[in-house]
């Protein structure tokens, strides 16, 4: 260790042998990076997420869609960013819907729910949908974040699985109906032949 005096000011230096030589803005560089790999680490997660997401402006304005919105709703990235949400709107609900939703989530309270959307080449599909609120420091809300997952098939299923069993229902109060009849046209002649037998 050498040792400098210079007035009112003392420095000394310490001479290693081994290890990096640490410099102090090496925190605020590591700081950095590890910054950025959390931002990379998020995008490339919301990427890859199976499920769509869509970062909007306040106004509903599309900024960001990974894939799974591409595929989703068969707009590109370039056809959607820029965009109102509106793009996807299937007119199969009533303006109540969406007024509701839109006061929700302005409130900054997440919306949940299902929602009918169009699709580009012009088909309508079901979907579960879930709307948070992103506000700034101030608490403003500034985005929404939208995660959407498509439930058509599983809606159909459940359809099918209904009506399926509404007709097992109707078929099992046939079959009831027809073994009443059969119950009672035995029945009458075996009394019949009874009161023949009494005599």
């Amino acid at each position: 260790m050498a040792s400098v005096n210079g007035g009112d000011h003392s420095i000394q230096f310490e001479r290693r042998t081994s290890g990096p030589i640490e410099d102090p803005s090496s925190s605020l560089v590591a700081g950095r990076a590890d910054l950025s790999l959390n931002h990379s680490l998020e995008a490339a997660a919301l990427e890859a997420a199976a499920n769509a997401v869509v970062i909007a402006s306040a106004d509903g304005v599309i900024l960001w869609v990974n894939t799974a919105f591409t595929k989703l709703c068969g707009f590109s990235r370039h056809e959607a960013i820029g965009q109102s949400m509106r793009i996807l709107k299937s007119g199969r609900h009533p303006p109540e819907f969406y007024r509701d939703m839109w006061t929700t989530i302005r409130k900054g309270e997440v919306w949940r729910g299902e929602i009918i959307n169009r699709h580009k080449d012009g088909h309508s599909y079901t979907e579960e949908m879930t709307i948070t609120p992103v506000p700034d420091a101030n608490g403003d809300i500034t985005n929404f974040v939208a995660v959407k997952q498509d439930v058509t098939e599983r809606k159909n299923r459940d359809r099918l699985l209904c009506n399926r069993t509404a007709e097992l229902e109707k078929s099992n109060e046939d079959l009831q109906h027809f073994a009443y009849i059969v119950s009672h046209d035995l029945r009458e002649p075996l009394r019949m032949v009874s009161s023949y037998l009494d005599f």
